[in-house]
């Protein structure tokens, strides 16, 4: 089960001898190996669940990796994840980013104020999070639904939930930056120049810019060049501004709406860090519980899916954002 287990992983991860495996790939290896361990069978029945308990290691396995990986691939340049055991707790070490203050003083004179950084902890609280899915007896029977594929669609939802957390976190974080850092109204050349600056003064480190694509697209010159106007037709923004580079935000829908979860006029200016300032915390292994569907009349058979996860973003942290009206 493990060999199995990890075979699905490698493969999406682009491990090893999988490097030339797709995220598809990776789905219909797990759907083969699902098969495996059902005994060979492509029908995934209520008795083959019983004898087999291993299936549903390898599903919670796969959701796992799938929710990770996909949670990475969208926010890794400013989102650290950390994953845990059941029961820990994951401390952050918060310390002050600033300067000590060197005085000029005379000769013989050693009466200087003492001075050190201040260091804080950040615990993050995880929640429960969960799905419930159920279908039909009867397709589960036939094997005309695809399990994997199933599993594939709760890890998208997690993924998409993260997201949308992950983003009202660092947009609601606007208010505790004071006026240096965070900044609204129609957009202006100079006040970006002047946030990024800043930004890269406190950090010292090169800054970069993230928006989703629309968003980024209101970040405009007042005489494009030649070569912003390619630019822009190529990818629908600048891909820099003024030397400093400009990264787009993938977009997505509120669960159970057309709304856009990430708003077309929110950018931040982030610095080229390891220290990444949003903290996602993952707390144990996914479960699967299957519902006990003999006391339905409708015969449905029902699958929860659980994961803990908590997010917090670093108050001490220096970063920027530019809500553009």
């Amino acid at each position: 089960m493990r060999e199995i287990a990890k075979l699905a992983i490698d493969v999406y991860k682009n491990q090893g001898e999988a490097t030339k495996f797709s995220r598809t790939d990776a789905m219909e290896v797990l759907r083969k190996e699902l098969v495996e361990a059902n005994g060979g069978s492509d029908k995934l029945t209520p008795k083959s669940f019983r004898n087999n308990p291993q299936l549903f290691a390898i599903l919670e396995e796969a959701l796992d990796i799938l929710v990770e990986e996909g949670i990475k691939g969208q926010f890794d340049t400013f989102v650290e994840t950390v994953v845990i055991e059941h029961g820990d707790a994951k401390v952050f070490t918060i310390e002050e980013n600033r300067l000590f203050d060197v005085a000029i003083v005379s000769d013989g004179n050693g009466d200087l104020r003492r001075d050190r950084l201040d260091v804080g902890e950040l615990t993050v609280k995880t929640y429960m999070m969960g799905v419930a899915v159920y279908e039909e007896l009867s397709r589960l029977l036939a094997g005309r639904q695809d399990f994997a594929k199933l599993v594939e669609n709760v890890a998208r939802s997690y993924e998409n939930k993260i997201q949308n957390l992950i983003y009202d976190a660092v947009y609601n974080s606007y208010n505790q930056l004071g006026s240096t850092y965070a900044i609204s109204g129609t957009f202006s050349e100079a006040k970006l120049d002047e946030l990024i600056a800043h930004v890269e003064a406190a950090t010292g480190m090169e800054a970069m810019i993230l928006g989703t694509k629309s968003a980024l697209a209101k970040i405009n010159y007042g005489t494009e060049s030649e070569k912003s106007k390619e630019a822009r037709n190529d990818f629908g923004f600048y891909g820099n501004f003024h030397g400093t580079p400009m990264m787009a935000i993938k977009q997505a829908h509120k669960v159970g709406s057309n709304d856009f979860a990430i708003d077309n006029g929110f950018i931040m200016v982030v610095p080229k860090s390891p220290d990444k300032f949003v903290k996602l915390v993952m707390e144990g292994d996914s479960m699967i519980i299957e519902g006990d569907g003999s006391n339905r009349k409708d015969m449905q058979r029902e699958y929860t899916f659980i994961k803990k996860a908590g997010i917090a973003v670093l108050s001490a942290a220096k970063y920027g954002i530019y809500r553009i009206s």
